[in-house]
C-alpha cells in the first residue's frame, strides 16, 4: 500500500512542484533524530549529497553523486523516443523503460490501490483486522519574508501537509468497544520561491510541460480528466487528495532556491493515554515495544511511527515527535549551451534486462 501511494504521489509531485540549455546544482542534507540519526551521523549521515540536473530542448538528465562527490546514478528522460533511462555509474549498467509501460504500471498501482481500500488483499491471521480513515490537508502560506540565495531574489512560501488517521478493530468483542488508535504525520516544507522571469526558468517549465502532455496529465485535458476519474473510482480518498495538492500546488509558482522540510509523527491524547496504561501494566518486559492490543491495529510503519514516541521511556509517550529534517539548496543554476553526449549512456554499460 505505502510503495503504491508513492509512485503515485511522486509523479503528481515532479508534475505541481517542479522545476537556452540548464545546469541546475542543489545539495540535499538529512538528518534524522534520535538513536537512528546518531548512528547515521557515527557513518558519515548529515552531510550534504550534490545533485545536478541537465536540460537541452528534449532531454533531461538528474545526476546523483555519493558522499565523496562520485558519481553514482544518473536518470536520462528523452521526450522523443518516450522513454525513461536510470544509469548505475558504479555497477557499469543501465535500464530502461517506456513511456507506455510507466503508464501501464501506474494503472496497475491505481488498481492495487482499489483493491485495498475494498479489503481485497490478504490479512495476516496474527494481526486484528481492522478498518482505517484517514483524511490529508493541504495548506499554502505566503509569508512575505524575502532573501537572495544564489543571487537570485526569493520569497518565503510554506507548504504543510497534514496526514490524520484512525484505525478501528472489526472484531467484536462482548461489552466493549472497538480497539482503535488515532495518529499521523505532519509535512512542513519551507519554500524560498525566485519567481523571476529569465530562461532557465522558461526551458524548465517548458520541459516539464510537455513531459506531463506525453504521460496525459495537463490539467484540464481529456486525458488528465480520464486518469483523475479512474483514481477516483479506484480510490476516492486518493483522488480528493490528488486533487487538492494540485490546487495548492499551483500557488508554488517558481524555482525552490531552498526548500528545508520537517518530517513530524503525532498521536491523539488519548491514544498516547491508552499506549501509557497498557505499558504500564506490561511494564516488567523492560522494552519498548507498543502494547499487542495497539500495535496489532498499526501494521509495520505505524507500530514504527507509533515506537517513536515511546523510545525514551522517562519522558513517557510524546504526543508529537520529530522524525527527520531535510535541506535542499540551489548552489548555481546556469544558462549554457551543452553538448549531446551528456544525454548519452557510456558504450561500454550493459543494459540490464527488466523482469517480466
Amino acid at each position: 500500500m505505502q510503495k503504491t501511494a508513492i509512485f503515485i504521489f511522486s509523479f503528481f509531485i515532479l508534475v505541481t512542484l517542479s522545476m537556452a540549455d540548464v545546469k541546475y546544482v542543489s545539495t540535499t542534507t538529512v538528518e534524522m533524530e534520535g538513536a537512528v540519526g546518531s548512528m547515521m551521523k557515527f557513518f558519515g549521515a548529515g552531510k550534504p549529497i550534490k545533485s545536478v540536473d541537465y536540460y537541452k530542448g528534449d532531454l533531461k538528465r538528474s545526476d546523483t553523486f555519493d558522499r565523496k562527490e562520485n558519481l553514482e546514478t544518473s536518470q536520462i528522460i528523452d521526450l522523443e523516443s518516450e522513454l525513461f533511462v536510470t544509469v548505475d555509474h558504479k555497477e557499469r549498467e543501465y535500464s530502461q523503460m517506456t513511456f507506455n509501460e510507466w503508464k501501464k504500471r501506474l494503472e496497475e498501482s491505481l488498481k492495487q490501490l482499489g483493491e485495498e481500500e475494498y479489503g481485497a488483499t490478504d490479512t495476516t491471521a496474527a494481526e486484528p483486522e481492522a478498518k482505517v480513515d484517514w483524511e490529508l490537508k493541504f495548506d499554502v502560506e505566503e509569508t512575505g519574508e524575502k532573501e537572495k540565495i544564489a543571487g537570485k531574489n526569493t520569497e518565503k512560501v510554506v507548504l504543510t501537509i497534514d496526514l490524520d488517521a484512525e484505525v478501528t478493530s472489526t472484531e467484536e468483542q462482548p461489552g466493549q468497544e472497538p480497539e482503535s488508535a488515532k495518529g499521523g504525520m505532519i509535512v512542513t516544507s519551507t519554500h524560498w520561491l525566485y519567481k523571476g522571469d529569465n530562461a532557465a526558468k522558461k526551458e524548465m517549465d517548458d520541459f516539464n510541460m510537455r513531459l506531463a502532455e506525453k504521460l496525459g496529465f495537463v490539467p484540464g485535458s481529456a486525458s488528465a480528466q480520464q486518469m483523475m476519474a479512474k483514481i477516483i473510482e479506484q480510490n476516492s480518498r486518493l483522488g480528493e487528495a490528488i486533487e487538492t495538492m494540485q490546487e495548492e500546488g499551483a500557488k508554488l509558482e517558481g524555482i525552490s532556491m531552498r526548500v528545508e522540510t520537517l518530517y513530524e509523527t503525532k498521536v491523539d491524547p488519548e491514544t498516547a493515554r491508552k499506549i501509557e496504561e497498557e505499558k504500564a501494566r506490561e511494564d516488567e518486559k523492560e522494552d519498548t515495544e507498543i502494547p499487542t492490543s495497539v500495535g496489532g491495529l498499526l501494521g509495520g510503519f505505524g507500530k514504527k511511527m507509533m515506537k517513536k514516541h515511546m523510545e525514551k521511556k522517562d519522558e513517557g509517550v510524546k504526543e508529537r515527535s520529530t522524525l527527520m529534517r531535510s535541506t535542499t539548496e540551489v548552489l548555481e543554476l546556469d544558462v549554457s549551451a551543452l553538448g549531446n553526449e551528456l544525454f548519452n549512456v557510456p558504450n561500454d554499460y550493459k543494459l540490464e534486462k527488466s523482469e517480466e
